[in-house]
């Protein structure tokens, strides 16, 4: 018996095949699941649900990252016509530290280590560099600096030297990053379907949104996301390099494009 999330997986890929191109490609396919979701609800931090770490399906509300992360495993799952069992492995590869849920501290809580094991597991590659992004590294510490925003951290503190770790791992790493005054340079080069990382200036933070990248019918980049301003899934109303030049905590992006192994 089909579960309600399950359902709606079958809903969801149905109308995928009944529309299915014969050319599809896995960025036009991340497009249009994207696209699906316009209008849905923003949920505020929709993977903490439970004390212990079980993999959560959510596909009638996101937070920004649920949202990548769950279009994403959709349109890898329906570009090879596979099953919800399929999407759920596919979800749980995305979502932890080399592709294994081993509890809280395995879920990727940072976004820019979420693009670096992403690589490492040929899910994404990272163009920023090819888009004469510029070397950064994070200093990141927000988790283990503020563990009382975090339910699991309040209910096992043990978990925060763990964190801590974790986060003195990802402040090692090197990563390149498009200056937001560059942006519109380079905005031809970014293709439809990759994943827009927003860095931040918030202390102990690396990225502070994120979205897919899509154009309009004038072929301009815009972004598709799940905003917490606004509260539902959308596409901005103006070009990439416009939208983020006037939110302050933005300072650029990594862009990550996606593959299909």
């Amino acid at each position: 018996m089909q579960n309600g999330q399950e359902k709606l997986f079958y809903e969801q890929k149905n109308v995928f095949l009944q529309n299915k191109n014969p050319d599809e490609t896995l960025a036009s396919v991340i497009k249009k699941t994207a696209q699906s979701f316009i209008g849905y609800p923003y949920i505020e931090h929709s993977l903490e649900v439970s004390e212990n770490e079980d993999l959560v399906v959510n596909l009638k509300g996101f937070d920004c990252t649920t949202f990548v992360e769950t279009v994403l495993a959709l349109s890898r799952t329906f570009i090879v016509n596979e099953d919800y069992n399929y999407f759920k492995k596919e979800l749980s590869g995305i979502r932890y530290r080399n592709g294994i849920m081993n509890g809280y501290c395995s879920r990727l809580h940072y976004f820019s280590e979420w693009i670096s094991d992403n690589v490492k597991k040929k899910i994404v590659k990272d163009i920023t560099r090819e888009l004469e992004g510029e070397k950064k590294t994070f200093d990141v510490s927000y988790m283990s600096s503020n563990p009382k925003f975090y339910s699991a951290l309040i209910s096992s503190p043990e978990r925060i030297d763990t964190i801590r770790n974790i986060e003195k791992r990802i402040s090692e790493l090197e990563f390149y990053v498009i200056p937001k005054h560059k942006i519109k340079i380079i905005e031809a080069k970014i293709n439809e379907g990759d994943i827009i990382a927003f860095t931040t200036s918030f202390s102990g933070l690396d990225v502070g949104h994120i979205g897919i990248a899509v154009r309009d019918s004038q072929g301009k980049l815009n972004l598709i996301h799940a905003p917490s301003a606004g509260k539902l899934v959308q596409i901005t109303n103006k070009p990439l390099s416009d939208y983020i030049i006037n939110i302050k905590k933005h300072t650029g992006i990594i862009v990550a494009h996606p593959l299909l192994n």
